[in-house]
């Protein structure tokens, strides 16, 4: 027979239930837009779609001298997908290093910004309000092999820009230093209003006078963060684990 303290109890645990069901949905409204460990490479391969590459250069005082871009002729490699276990492709990094293939990029002091980058056209549902994040780790290089160094500076960044990429609307950058290795991260927030702007996110390695540049990248995700849970559904599970304490004690006493 059913009595009023059990059905109360049945109350409690659904209550329960649904309360836990609003936490378990505000974690599962994380989205993985983008990752790359680079274990599907080759050892000692280059880059492939949909990653995209850049050379720009600048004289001494910051002004634009000019560059070339996807379309262009590339120059002799500026990355490789390479073993750190000989064999085990499992091991792969990304060696990363500024574009040294072009001589004039050199000329009278220029800073030659190499970058690899993905671009994204953004949709209605990717700019739901919340934060977008690229996360990533970083080792340095040896420096007897090119490692970052002098006066080279290397960051990994998120870029929001206008549909036809002629304005820059917002940057963040994550410095990376030459050593040790860590992880790190850049990020921008939507708030519902940026459809069909062009996201962009990835790594540039800034150098002058053939400084070294060389950088190690691995584990590449840009995903949207999970919201933390609102007060109130914090507040509503604590209610319900209490009511559900509360009730199955009344049922131990009236037995």
């Amino acid at each position: 027979m059913k009595t009023k303290s059990s059905k109360l109890a049945k109350i409690g645990l659904c209550s329960l239930v649904a309360a836990a069901g609003l936490l378990i949905n505000t974690k599962a409204s994380a989205q993985t837009f983008f990752s790359d460990n680079f274990n599907s490479y080759a050892d000692d391969s280059r880059l492939g779609s949909p990653w995209t590459w850049a050379v720009e250069t600048f004289t001494s005082g910051g002004s634009y001298n000019g560059g070339y871009y996807p379309g262009d002729t590339a120059s002799a490699g500026i990355n490789a997908i390479l073993n750190t276990v000989p064999g085990d492709n499992s091991s792969n990094v990304l060696k990363f290093y500024g574009d040294y293939g072009f001589a004039p990029n050199f000329d009278n002091n220029q800073f030659v910004h190499t970058s690899v980058y993905l671009n994204r056209t953004l949709s209605a549902g990717d700019v739901v309000a919340g934060t977008v994040r690229l996360n990533f780790d970083y080792y340095g290089w040896n420096p007897a092999e090119g490692g970052l160094a002098g006066v080279s500076t290397a960051r990994g960044w998120v870029k929001l820009l206008s549909a036809n990429f002629a304005d820059i609307y917002y940057v963040d950058n994550f410095n990376i230093p030459a050593s040790p290795g860590g992880s790190g991260s850049a990020q921008i927030v939507f708030d519902g209003t940026q459809e069909g702007l062009q996201l962009q996110y990835g790594f540039t390695v800034v150098s002058q006078n053939y400084s070294p540049t060389a950088i190690a990248l691995d584990n590449i995700v840009v995903a949207r963060v999970a919201p933390i849970p609102e007060p109130a559904s914090f507040s509503l599970i604590g209610a319900c684990f209490a009511g559900a304490f509360v009730m199955l004690r009344r049922r131990r006493n009236q037995s």
